[in-house]
């Protein structure tokens, strides 16, 4: 297994038929299929409608989501008000995007291209940990070319140190590894280090929204579960 951004994130990754082989107990490798992200997700309604609600008027008007999948969380915001747009480098993911957002959404490759200047804010949810770490510096410049002054993310971030895992692009995975990285998780670090990583590009974490937020999810039954969207993975930033 070799992770290629290009051609990872095809119709099986989107269909719960991404293959992969995971090592049994006694040694032995077995074939699996990687259920992965739905295309459409309810819930990144109530997350958008939360995250605007916290941010307040800091949020701007308009928005850009890097790596937005088939435009759940774009029309999230659209119905917040927000002026947002997509962008993925998902053809497929892209293809189906529901005819409300389609106009909205756009194939990108924001690694190899400016994203596009003129948003008050820009987010990345679920996509940084899937940027090779000698990649990440395109990445950040990619936020930084929205020209945004808020920045959304969340990461899926290391919280134990068998987590951790940053291969090399190109080389083929290990099979003891493909478990983790079928899922296109190439650069799985502690918050900790994005905190700091995003220190140096100028951002800084807006602590009240986070707060803010946090406490949200915790009351909100449903949400309360939901780990990955806790302060262990959400950033909110500012310049």
């Amino acid at each position: 297994m070799v992770i290629d951004p290009s051609t990872h994130y095809d119709i099986r990754y989107w269909s719960a038929s991404k293959p992969y082989r995971a090592v049994l107990p006694d040694g032995s490798a077995e074939a699996r299929f990687y259920a992965g992200p739905a295309l459409w997700w309810d819930g990144a309604a109530a997350i958008c409608a939360t995250l605007i609600d916290v941010l307040g008027r800091s949020a701007g008007s308009s928005l850009l989501d890097i790596g937005c999948g088939a435009g759940g969380f774009v029309s999230g915001f659209v119905a917040k008000g927000i002026d947002a747009y997509g962008i993925d480098i998902s053809t497929y993911a892209v293809a189906h995007a529901p005819f409300a957002v389609k106009d909205r959404v756009r194939y990108g490759d924001v690694l190899a291209q400016e994203s596009g200047r003129g948003y008050d804010s820009a987010s990345a949810f679920d996509l940084v940990e899937h940027i090779y770490l000698a990649d990440q510096p395109k990445l950040w410049r990619a936020f930084e070319s929205t020209g945004a002054k808020v920045l959304l993310l969340d990461i899926g971030a290391a919280h134990a140190p068998e987590h951790l895992w940053c291969p090399e692009a190109g080389l083929e995975i290990p099979l003891e590894r493909e478990w983790q990285s079928v899922s296109g998780h190439v650069c799985v670090l502690p918050i900790e280090f994005w905190l700091a990583y995003a220190r140096t590009w100028g951002w800084l974490p807006d602590e009240p929204a986070m707060e803010k937020f946090e406490a949200w999810r915790i009351a909100t039954p449903g949400y309360d579960q939901l780990e990955a969207w806790g302060r262990k993975n959400l950033l909110l930033l500012r310049r």
